[in-house]
C-alpha cells in the first residue's frame, strides 16, 4: 500500500505542529512522532480502524490524543484527506 497525503491534510498538520511548537517544542516534536507513529500503522492495518459513522468510505485513527486522521482507501492508495483536532466537528464530513 501506498499513502498519499492531500495538501489539506498537509496544512492541517504544519498547523497543528507550528502551533504547538510555539508553547512547547518537546509538544511538536511528540505530535509530529505520534503522527509517523500511525501512519506505520495505516501501512500495515489500513483496514482496522473505525469508519466514520456517516460516510462508510472514510476512516478515522486518533493519534496525540485528540487528533484524527480522516482518510479513505482505494485500491492500493490510503488517502490522507484530512488532520482534525477532536474538538472540530468532523461528523460533517
Amino acid at each position: 500500500m501506498k499513502i498519499l497525503i492531500s495538501k489539506n491534510a498537509k496544512d492541517d498538520l504544519y498547523f497543528y505542529y507550528y502551533y504547538k511548537q510555539k508553547y512547547s517544542k518537546s509538544a511538536a516534536k511528540k505530535f509530529f512522532e505520534d503522527f509517523n507513529s500511525s501512519i506505520q500503522s495505516l501501512l500495515l492495518f489500513s483496514y482496522m480502524f473505525p469508519k466514520l459513522s456517516t460516510n462508510n468510505s472514510y476512516r478515522k485513527i486518533l493519534f496525540n490524543k485528540k487528533y484524527l486522521i480522516i482518510y479513505f482507501i482505494e485500491k492500493d492508495n490510503i488517502f490522507i484527506d484530512s488532520i482534525i483536532n477532536c474538538k472540530q466537528n468532523y461528523i460533517d464530513y
